[in-house]
């Protein structure tokens, strides 16, 4: 049975949360100043350096719980695609395992960071710049990786679209293109927050057909942030 994403989001009130969405957005912030001011991050053993509006992978949750998914479920006969890669950290990770990496990125900064991580850490891991799946042809994986944006709040500099969404299209996008990116036997892992729409998720992987699970969670007093895996229906 799917499971529901609410996460008891019904016992807060709209002003709790919208409180703690800004405090989550300013912590982000404050973190990715310190770490642009020092340019490198150690995580999981990877030396990586991390550029101004690029994502870091450290200290963040979202990322630390899919790091954990990709190191258990990746196989070596895998062919993976890495969506919004930012350094490229969670690519680099199932290359350690997969046949074949695919990281796509529509920030130019971020797709020169991503390469020069792959570099840094000896791994082979093919960096390319659009928006989604814009850069692929006729390419199918047997897993996509997907570290969306999950505030909800108007994206502003200097994290933009790697943390903030408005009006949830990206989500959308994503999700109605996702399926004629995999093989057959193919999955989706991703990442979401209670903090996020209430039941927007779920919306929109019933509207595109999508069969979930909840797999990994951390949950804290006002959120649960967790991965779901998902694969079409019919499959």
């Amino acid at each position: 049975m799917p499971h529901s994403f609410s996460g008891g989001s019904s016992t807060l009130t709209r002003i709790s949360k919208l409180i703690m969405v800004h405090v989550s957005a300013l912590l982000l912030e404050l973190i990715h100043r310190l770490i642009w001011r020092i340019g490198w991050i150690n995580y999981r053993g990877l030396r990586l350096a991390v550029v101004r509006g690029v994502f870091s992978p450290k200290y963040t949750i979202t990322t630390d719980l899919l790091a954990d998914v990709i190191q258990q479920m990746i196989k070596s006969s895998y062919e993976v695609l890495d969506v919004g890669t930012g350094t490229g950290a969670l690519a680099i990770i199932a290359s350690r395992k997969a046949r074949k990496v695919v990281a796509i990125d529509i920030d130019r900064r971020a797709v020169l960071c991503a390469k020069l991580n792959a570099i840094l850490n000896g791994s082979s891991i093919i960096v390319k710049q659009g928006n989604l799946f814009s850069p692929l042809k006729d390419e199918r994986f047997d897993v996509i990786i997907f570290n969306p944006p999950y505030l909800p709040l108007r994206p502003r500099p200097p994290l933009g679209l790697s943390v903030f969404f408005a009006e949830g299209a990206l989500l959308e996008s994503f999700l109605s293109q996702a399926r004629y990116y995999l093989k057959k036997g193919g999955f989706l892992l991703m990442t979401y927050s209670t903090l996020s729409i209430k039941g927007y998720l779920e919306f929109l992987l019933r509207k595109y057909k999508w069969k979930y699970v909840k797999i990994r969670s951390f949950r804290m007093p006002l959120e649960e942030i967790y991965v779901i895996m998902a694969i079409p229906h019919g499959q």
